[in-house]
């Protein structure tokens, strides 16, 4: 998100991450955070990284830049020491000029978080899947049956980035919750929206750090007190809860805590990470990204809710994706949930979609309306009842989701503890059970197929497959060749056996009995950079860190890529493969929607207008313009900073209904006065004049001094 996005976002009042929970029952998860209105000049707070050898120094008054705290206060590594919260006092043009001044790696606006109350309710547990009105996911996902395998250890540590956690709770006083850290803007200014008390702190062991409740309910789904007659059971009966306070008590919040959340749970020894929130207007949010990517980088499994939709139909992602369970960076950051209710249909309010969903947990019991539904009992803390700690209630959301799945993870690396964060990731996606069947047409009108992720997670399953030796390959009876690879059997195909040099000599042949109980993931994919294309379909994909790319006509062409080194498989073999993302244009590819003539110049997936003057400045050719579809067209976002591409740096250009001059530097429009046009020497025969509405439509910079 841009800053000129973010200035119109404070002045509408709207809050762009959410905690993950349905409204109407307890939580309004998409009610506006009030943001009050502001002028176009405004103090808006940043993420700033400085680049490497660049600091705080080299910054002017001049440059309205305010420094308030590192992000990584506790942190050791030097590029985590370069991140800083900040605040402007200006607008999109200042934005700009700190963006063009090359002392910063990245900017980025700091996004918000909200939440509202909740009704509390009694508790009840059962091992009945089908009684609704009891704990019925924990038979429905075969938990009793996985705890004869592990129930859990407290050296595994799930870190909850979220509102804190309820230590002193009925469920979780055992000891269960540790030590943690808290991150949050404790005081904002009500005008400017800047925080003016922000809080960096450590939270002992044992206490309570909640003081909204959707923290601890949780919590109480990954880890609650077992048979102690109380409550409920979580998943795990021994499990370390480690507090990651990053929301207030409204559950409000900005994406640079929610990233320092992540980074302190990661050198702090957790092994899970579970993010019950999200928002659609982060992507691009360089320091949430690279707080994942740490994670990933140190084996830390972050499990993400899928998110709730405004319309109750739930949103697909692949069409308007929220993050950060969007915020793959191409490597599948990010374990995916989505939420299903007692008969494994997608819940109303869930988001699906292809590229982002890994698998689906239940979320809900019953959901027709946001009036008529019935949510999942856990643990809570009643901010209206402090010292009450024996409170449980009953929620909804993809919020109630990922947890589950989080718990899920954890009985599985306490089972085996030197799964890495992506073997966890893998083993479960392939440990489901398949509810296409349940879904044949709950994604807005169309099968939920591929949608919901890999399926339904299934604990026993995750836990009791055999664990062969990583890298080895078997064959079946009927001759089907397997990669055993994190506790999974990958499919491999003629032409990947072939084209990544694997000896026959290798293969060992097992039993059809012993297969079945391994969980099956993935293909092996072919090696990267192959392009692939079913036998029947035109569908070309290109093969980036194992996963396949749908790749468009202009994408194909725009990348450089060739027809003739296509290699065509089977139909069937396709769709066993991880598919990604559509893979984006090229920088500089052109095109424009069928039927019109407007040309759009792609850069970094954004597309923006481009005017006959510069199409033909930067000797651009029609023959090289794609018509796509409307589909494909409005998949490509206008870029929020240049909507209209400039032409080459410099061109000099004057409007029609004004003699200002101006030299095009770095893409900026930047005023010449006379002087400073005679000392660089130019010509009045050199100046371009262009429509006054075009010369303005550009973005402009300082004068050249």
């Amino acid at each position: 998100m841009r800053y000129e996005a973010y200035i119109r976002n404070k002045r509408l009042g709207r809050a762009r991450i959410l905690l993950w929970l349905s409204p109407g029952l307890f939580v309004s998860s998409l009610a506006g955070l009030a943001v009050p209105r502001v002028a176009a000049e405004t103090r808006a707070p940043l993420v700033i990284t400085f680049a490497a050898g660049r600091g705080p120094w080299e910054l002017r008054t001049d440059m309205g830049l305010t420094l308030e705290s590192r992000v990584y206060p506790f942190a050791h590594a030097a590029s985590l020491q370069r991140v800083w919260r900040a605040t402007l006092a200006g607008d999109a043009a200042d934005y700009r000029a700190l963006e063009s001044s090359g002392i910063f790696e990245s900017l980025s606006p700091d996004l918000p978080v909200n939440s509202d109350t909740v009704v509390p309710s009694e508790p009840y547990f059962t091992t009945d899947g089908t009684d609704s009105t009891k704990q019925w996911w924990s038979s429905k996902l075969r938990i009793p049956e996985a705890w004869e395998l592990s129930k859990g250890s407290r050296d595994t540590v799930v870190a909850i980035v979220d509102t804190g956690i309820n230590g002193r709770h009925e469920e979780l006083n055992d000891g269960r919750v540790g030590s943690g850290y808290i991150t949050y803007c404790q005081v904002e200014n009500p005008i400017g929206g800047q925080c003016l008390v922000h809080i960096s702190a450590s939270i002992s062991a044992n206490e309570n750090s909640d003081d909204n409740g959707h923290g601890t309910l949780v919590a109480g789904l990954i880890g609650a007190i077992p048979n102690n007659g109380k409550g409920i059971a979580g998943v795990n009966w021994n499990v370390r809860l480690m507090p990651i306070k990053t929301l207030n008590s409204n559950g409000a919040g900005v994406s640079s805590d929610v990233a320092a959340g992540i980074v302190w749970a990661t050198d702090n020894g957790a092994s899970i990470i579970n993010l019950s929130l999200g928002g659609n207007s982060l992507e691009g949010n360089t320091v949430l990204t690279n707080a994942l990517s740490y994670a990933f980088d140190h084996s830390v499994l972050v499990v993400a809710a899928a998110g709730n939709d405004a319309a109750l139909v739930g949103s697909d992602l692949d069409i308007n994706p929220v993050y950060p369970v969007c915020d793959d960076a191409g490597r599948n950051l990010v374990l995916g949930v989505a939420a299903v209710d007692i008969n494994d249909r997608k819940a109303g309010f869930s988001n699906y979609g292809r590229s982002c969903i890994d698998l689906s947990a239940p979320g809900v019991t019953l959901f027709n309306t946001d009036k008529d539904q019935k949510g999942m009992l856990s643990t809570y803390f009643d901010p209206a009842r402090p010292t009450n700690n024996s409170v449980y209630a009953f929620a909804s959301g993809t919020s109630i989701a990922a947890p589950l799945v989080s718990g899920i993870a954890a009985l599985l690396k306490s089972l085996h503890p030197d799964l890495s964060g992506a073997a966890l990731r893998d083993r479960i996606i392939g440990s489901t059970d398949n509810i296409d069947s349940a879904n044949p047409d709950n994604c807005q009108g169309i099968s939920c197929t591929g949608r919901l992720g890999s399926g339904r997670i299934n604990a026993l399953k995750a836990l009791e497959a055999r664990n062969l030796t990583s890298d080895s390959l078997i064959k079946d009876s009927s001759g089907r060749i397997f990669l055993i690879e994190n506790g999974l059997k990958r499919p491999v195909s003629d032409f990947v056996f072939g084209q990544r040099g694997y000896s026959s000599a290798s293969i060992k042949n097992v039993a059809a009995t012993e297969i079945e109980t391994i969980p099956q993931g993935s293909a092996v994919a072919p090696l990267d950079g192959t392009l692939v294309k079913g036998e029947n379909t035109p569908t070309v994909y290109t093969v980036s860190n194992g996963i396949l790319l749908p790749a468009s006509y202009l994408s194909f062409v725009s990348n450089g890529f060739n027809f003739s080194t296509v290699v065509t498989v089977p139909d069937s073999e396709i769709p066993g493969y991880t598919i990604g993302p559509n893979l984006v244009p090229g920088n500089g590819a052109l095109m424009r929607a069928s039927g019109t003539p407007a040309v759009y110049f792609m850069h970094e997936g954004k597309k923006r207008l481009i005017s006959y003057f510069s199409f033909l400045n930067r000797g651009l050719k029609w023959e090289d313009v794609v018509p796509v579809g409307s589909e494909e067209f409005d998949r490509y976002r206008i870029d929020p900073t240049v909507t209209l591409e400039p032409p080459l740096d410099g061109t000099l250009l004057r409007g029609d209904k004004d003699t200002t001059i101006y030299l095009v530097q770095d893409g900026q429009l930047r005023s010449l006065s006379l002087s400073k046009f005679e000392q660089m020497k130019f010509q009045f025969s050199q100046v371009n004049i262009i429509p006054e509405s075009e010369l303005q439509g550009y973005p402009h910079g300082e004068a050249v001094l």
